[in-house]
C-alpha cells in the first residue's frame, strides 16, 4: 500500500490540494499515478472537497472521540463515569460503525428505545448528524480491514 505523510500550515482544501498536486507530481516521477480509491481520513471537510472522486472513510477512533465529546459537551459526562447504563447505551451507539451498514438504522432505532431519557437529545444528534448530514457510508468501518488512520491503532 502507498502512504504519505504530509505536515501542513493548516487545513484548506487549497492546502490539500497543493499537496495533492505535489504528490501528483512525485508520482508521475516514479512512473506512477497518484489516484487513491479510498482515503481514510478523521473526517476531514476539505480535504474530501480535495480528492472528490475518492471514496472517504472516517477513521473509527476519531468517530467514537466526537461521539464522546458530544457527551460532554451535552453533559452527561458525570453519568457516563457513573451510570451504567448510560455507559452501555453510548457503548452501543459507539458500536454501531462495526455494523454492517444496512443494520445500522434498526439499531439506531433500538438505541432510541432503550436508552436512558437524559441521553434522548444525543441519540437524535447521532441521527441527524452521522446518520443525516454525514451519512453511514463515511463513518461505518464494518468492511474494513483497518478501521482507524493510527497504524498503531490498526493490529
Amino acid at each position: 500500500f502507498p502512504c504519505a505523510f504530509a505536515l501542513l500550515g493548516d487545513k484548506k482544501t487549497s492546502t490539500y490540494i497543493q499537496m495533492i498536486e505535489d504528490l501528483k507530481t512525485a508520482a508521475i516521477s516514479m512512473g506512477t499515478k497518484f489516484e487513491p480509491l479510498v482515503l481514510m481520513s478523521d473526517f476531514e471537510t476539505s480535504l474530501i472537497k480535495a480528492l472528490p472522486t475518492t471514496e472517504h472513510k472516517g477513521c473509527f477512533f476519531h468517530f467514537n472521540q466526537s461521539l464522546h465529546r458530544r457527551l460532554v459537551s451535552e453533559g452527561l459526562a458525570i453519568a457516563y463515569r457513573d451510570e451504567e447504563k448510560v455507559r452501555k447505551w453510548s457503548r452501543y451507539t459507539m458500536a454501531l460503525a462495526l455494523l454492517p451498514p444496512n443494520e445500522t438504522e434498526n439499531a439506531l432505532q433500538l438505541i432510541k428505545l432503550g436508552a436512558p431519557k437524559k441521553m434522548k437529545k444525543f441519540v437524535q444528534y447521532v441521527q441527524d448528524f452521522w446518520f443525516n448530514k454525514i451519512g453511514v457510508n463515511m463513518w461505518n468501518v464494518n468492511d474494513l480491514k483497518f478501521r482507524t488512520n493510527n497504524a498503531c491503532e490498526c493490529i
